[in-house]
C-alpha cells in the first residue's frame, strides 16, 4: 500500500469508530427514553386498573390482571393505613385486611393502631 492509500484507509477507519461511537451512544439514549416511556405507561396502566376495581367492573377486572403486591407495597409510605392500600389498589377492605395479615405473617409489617402500619427493617425481604 503506499502512503495515501494508508492514510485513505486510517482516514476511513477513524471516520467508522466515530460513527459506531455515535450509534453506540444514540442507542443508549434510545434506551433511556424508551424505558422512562415505559415507566409513565406502567402508572398510567395501574391508574386505569384501579378505577375499574372501584367500579367493579368484573370483566374489566379480569383483563386489567394481578394486583402485584410487591410493587404497592414499595409505593407506600413508611407508616400507611388500611384505607390508603385500599384507594392505592382499588380493592375491597377486605382483602387489604388479608394482604396486610400476610404482610405482618412476613415480619414487613407491624400494626401501629387500628388501619395503620408502619414497615418494619425487614420489610420487603423475603
Amino acid at each position: 500500500m503506499g502512503p495515501q492509500r494508508a492514510e485513505g484507509h486510517a482516514a476511513r477507519s477513524k471516520h467508522l469508530k466515530r460513527i459506531r461511537a455515535q450509534e453506540a451512544n444514540l442507542r443508549r439514549e434510545k434506551v433511556r427514553l424508551l424505558r422512562a416511556e415505559l415507566v409513565t405507561l406502567r402508572e398510567r396502566v395501574r391508574m386505569v386498573e384501579r378505577e375499574l376495581r372501584q367500579l367493579g367492573e368484573r370483566e374489566a377486572i379480569s383483563s386489567a390482571g394481578r394486583i402485584r403486591w410487591s410493587e404497592v407495597f414499595e409505593q407506600l409510605d413508611d407508616t400507611f393505613t388500611a384505607r390508603a392500600l385500599a384507594e392505592l389498589t382499588g380493592v375491597p377492605p377486605s382483602h387489604v385486611g388479608t394482604v396486610t395479615h400476610t404482610w405482618r405473617s412476613k415480619g414487613w409489617i407491624t400494626t401501629t393502631e387500628r388501619g395503620v402500619y408502619r414497615k418494619t427493617a425487614r420489610a420487603g425481604r423475603t
